[in-house]
């Protein structure tokens, strides 16, 4: 691949800088790979069940934190991954970026934690389980319902946004940009399948595996690139 040599200034440690744009652009792939591996693979595994017997499930519980852990590593990461392709990505790729990093947070640091641990605790005493009829986010009232509708709406846009700027900046493989968009809206679309029998797996998640493995990819790619003689930042090694 050739390296354009105006975009590879900076990329040296200057004297006495703790750390190398190279070396946070390799960690923030690994992060990125690891929180989407748990994430997506949570998601598959996640209970069909409601009410009380999905709140006091121990499984549940832990794979709500689960999900927790592996959205924490991929926020962590996830800076430098938009870094890297920013100055191709436009205003497109900030607004995708700002939208779904700010979704991730309302949603599932915001929310799994809830689920984690308020929850269980509910499902523990009669008096409360009333709380848990189908799910807790049902029953705490019109203004966490808004809450939920507004991160949804920037989750959904953040992402198809973010897919569309991938694919037209063309320093990630291009397909990662398509698969990211669409597995955002086929976990939306999909939902109705949540009854399908299918064993451990739930189909209707399968959209948000897709969309795990693009942005895995997209780390993994990452990784090799600063790994690589000339690493340089903001989408200069560009892969079709």
């Amino acid at each position: 691949m050739t390296m354009p040599g105006d975009l590879t200034t900076g990329l040296r440690r200057p004297a006495g800088a703790p750390i190398d744009p190279a070396t946070l652009y390799r960690l923030s792939g690994w992060t990125v790979i690891a929180g989407m591996a748990i994430d997506g693979v949570a998601s598959v595994l996640y209970s069909r069940a409601s009410g009380v017997e999905l709140y006091g499930d121990p499984l549940a519980a832990a794979d709500n934190l689960a999900k927790l852990v592996g959205t924490l590593l991929f926020l962590l990461g996830f800076p430098g991954l938009y870094a890297f392709q920013a100055r191709k990505a436009g205003r497109l790729g900030l607004a995708g970026f700002v939208l779904t990093f700010s979704a991730f947070a309302l949603l599932e640091i915001g929310t799994d934690a809830l689920f984690a641990f308020v929850g269980p605790m509910l499902a523990d005493h009669a008096q409360t389980q009333f709380l848990l009829e189908e799910y807790l986010e049902n029953n705490l009232g019109p203004g966490f319902a808004i809450y939920l509708i507004g991160a949804y709406l920037a989750l959904f846009t953040g992402l198809v946004a973010h897919g569309t700027a991938t694919f037209r900046a063309k320093i990630y493989p291009r397909w990662t940009g398509p698969l990211i968009a669409i597995g955002s809206i086929a976990a939306l679309f999909m939902a109705p399948l949540a009854a399908v029998p299918s064993g451990p797996f739930r189909l209707d998640r399968l959209g948000v595996l897709v969309m795990a493995a693009a942005f895995a990819r997209c780390g993994w790619h990452l990784v090799r690139a600063a790994a690589g003689p000339d690493p340089g930042p903001a989408g200069s090694r560009p892969e079709r």
